[in-house]
């Protein structure tokens, strides 16, 4: 017989839920959940925070005492988050680890429980991810079915009803358990009125039905909040009816009980004694699956929301500081887990946000402004020579050669890249394909590098610094710089680049800039190298190993995914470094995250024999959590030579 299961979210960091609101959650959301298990029988499991659960604690301590009698008596589980609910692949390796571990600190002192399998947050999963998971114990973890199927079409869909492993970065596997996006959405349609039961039980018998050797049916996997109470996100929730939404949930949950069983997932685990399929969840154009529709990727929690950047940014700085100190302090490293909450960077309510603005206050860490140092010895035309420069003045392009560095930019294109070489026995890797490179129309363009664009739908309006740059030269120390000024319909633009024997620094400066209700994106590298043979990028996405990606196919991580939502993707890179190109034939690009998370993406097309591969930077990209106001930080990149493996 088939066997259904079903996990509820209990989130009190939801971003449209105030402090004041808990009580309310608490009463109409937490407690039917409750007297759903123990007065029906069916078991159910419960996925929360340590933060969540503190806060049940502190508002309703008879809650946590059912709540721990039902877990003793086998009636429920409680399936892991951590302690704060944070976007893994957009999260150094580190402080996942504390926040799993804090996490399940947490369940023991207040449930005397320990999980053994973690719902993963947002299901944002990435191949080093999984690595984290294995590492702090957990013998699996719950996936979202439907964008990994999407990555993966190939896959049958038998899978989507028995447990599979999953492969992480390390080679090695874990355990899984699918949500599934399509069957939770119809549980929350049954609740709110807009499915009939009969209908709901059709679907479920159909779906069982149509497929032969159904193992397990993934029933719910998503918020409890939505039931009996509205977090009041979008005009479109539904109305709250007279009739309770939970009685109808159980209502359904009961007849399903009379025609298959229901468990718990550790329990389904314990049943399953055959080989599991072992399935790597993404691919390499798109090394990150989250939840739901397109709109839900990474840029949602990475360069959106309020003041994303800027918030993360201080994260990262808060990370260098407790990661310099080698700090053990949990209470420190608990408090920089619940900056990183997810719910901080959506729709946050106005009164939590002056909340976390007082908390920020009150912190020691402020993020990291870079230094570009003093102006010292302006080199004059007249010692350009001297120092490997040469103006020509007729293209109106700056050749520099500093110690084998060579780089040729492009003055009247606001310093862009003509071409960059690390040194003079190799060929320039980076720079620009002229109009006319490709033959295709759809590619009639200059692609530049070290370029900046911004677009401003709502104002019809696009922003470049594609324009003739004043500049000068100076030696400072051991480094040759290049500065140019140019203003652009957005305020003055402050670009530099210092160049030292094995790299070439470039700096982005926002003089009285407001952060754009638009997409700002920047420090474009373009490779030269448009022959047929498939690029690599390597970086890391919340693990300690780094994911090396093929770009066998077509990807525009810039690519809007709807008109509400201007991008599709991005890299999560969290040690803030990424391997670009070919081994021996490509750049390693790094960037201080403490002074300015910006967030790389990805552009690879073929067009014939060719193909076109770019990777450019984002600041800000546009959802419906965007808000105006926040803060737009300077930016700062590296790039050196990619000589071997990383």
């Amino acid at each position: 017989m088939p066997s259904l299961y079903a996990i509820f979210h209990l989130n009190l960091a939801f971003s449209s839920i105030d402090e004041k609101q808990h009580e309310e959650v608490i009463q109409h959301c937490y407690w039917p959940l409750l007297r759903l298990v123990e007065e029906s029988e069916i078991p159910l499991a419960l996925e929360l925070t340590a933060y969540t659960l503190e806060c049940i604690a502190s508002t309703d301590s008879l809650w946590i005492s059912k709540f721990k009698q039902l877990l003793e008596l086998g009636r429920c589980e409680l399936l892991a988050s951590g302690d704060s609910q944070i976007i893994g692949p957009l999260v150094p390796a580190v402080v996942n680890r504390k926040n799993l571990l804090l996490g399940l600190k947490r369940y023991r002192e207040l449930l005397n429980y320990q999980p053994t399998i973690a719902y993963i947050n947002e299901q944002a999963v990435s191949n080093g991810l999984l690595d984290i998971y294995i590492d702090s114990g957990f013998k699996a973890v719950v996936v979202e079915w439907d964008n990994a199927r999407a990555l993966n079409p190939e896959w049958p869909e038998q899978w989507l009803f028995s447990p599979v492993q999953a492969k992480a970065a390390s080679g090695r596997a874990i355990t899984v358990l699918w949500n599934w996006s399509i069957a939770f959405q119809k549980l929350q349609r049954v609740a709110h009125g807009q499915l009939f039961n009969d209908d709901y039980l059709a679907f479920v018998d159909d779906t069982i039905t149509r497929h032969v050797d159904v193992k397990c049916f993934p029933i719910y996997g998503n918020d409890a909040e939505v039931f009996d109470f509205r977090p009041g996100r979008f005009g479109e929730e539904a109305v709250l009816k007279t009739r309770s939404e939970w009685s109808l949930i159980a209502h359904a949950f009961e007849t399903l009980a009379e025609r298959y069983r229901w468990l718990l997932p550790s329990q389904l685990l314990d049943e399953s004694h055959t080989a599991l399929p072992l399935l790597e969840l993404v691919n390499s154009a798109h090394p990150v699956v989250v939840k739901k529709q397109r709109k839900y990727n990474l840029t949602r929690w990475a360069i959106t929301g309020r003041n994303d950047l800027w918030l993360n940014t201080l994260c990262f700085a808060e990370y260098k500081r407790l990661l310099a100190q080698d700090s053990s302090d949990e209470k420190l490293w608990q408090h920089l887990c619940r900056l990183w909450a997810s719910d901080y960077r959506t729709h946050l309510t106005e009164t939590r946000y002056k909340d976390l603005l007082a908390d920020v206050a009150a912190m020691q860490t402020e993020v990291i402004t870079e230094a570009v140092g003093e102006k010292k010895s302006v080199i004059s035309e007249n010692q350009y020579a001297e120092h490997g420069c040469y103006l020509d003045k007729k293209r109106n392009f700056l050749h520099v050669n500093y110690q084998g560095l060579t780089a040729v930019i492009n003055l009247s294109r606001g310093g862009s890249l003509v071409s960059l070489s690390f040194s003079e026995a190799e060929p320039p890797v980076l720079g620009t394909l002229e109009h006319g490179h490709f033959s295709r129309i759809e590619l009639g363009a200059d692609f530049y590098s070290n370029h900046l664009v911004v677009e401003l739908p709502t104002q019809r309006q696009r922003v470049t610094d594609l324009q003739p740059v004043q500049f000068s030269l100076y030696q400072q120390g051991h480094s040759l710089w290049l500065e140019m000024n140019l203003t652009t319909a957005l305020g003055p633009l402050l670009k530099r680049y210092q160049f030292t024997s094995t790299a070439l620094h470039c700096h982005y400066q926002f003089s009285g800039w407001q952060r754009p209700v638009g997409s700002l994106r920047l420090g474009w590298l373009t490779l030269l190298d448009t022959s047929h043979k498939q690029a690599t990028v390597v970086c890391h996405h919340g693990g300690e190993y780094a994911e090396t990606m093929v770009l066998a196919e077509d990807v525009d991580y810039g690519q809007g995914a709807s008109t509400l939502v201007s991008a599709n993707n991005c890299l999560g890179a969290t040690e803030g470094v990424v391997w670009f190109g070919w081994p021996g034939r490509g750049v390693k690009v790094s960037w201080p995250q403490a002074s300015c998370a910006a967030i790389p993406m990805l552009y690879n097309k073929k067009i014939g024999q060719e193909r076109m591969t770019r990777l450019f930077f984002s600041l800000v990209e546009i959802d419906e959590s965007l808000q105006a106001g926040g803060k737009l930080l300077d930016f700062s990149f590296s790039l050196e030579a990619w000589r071997g493996e990383p």
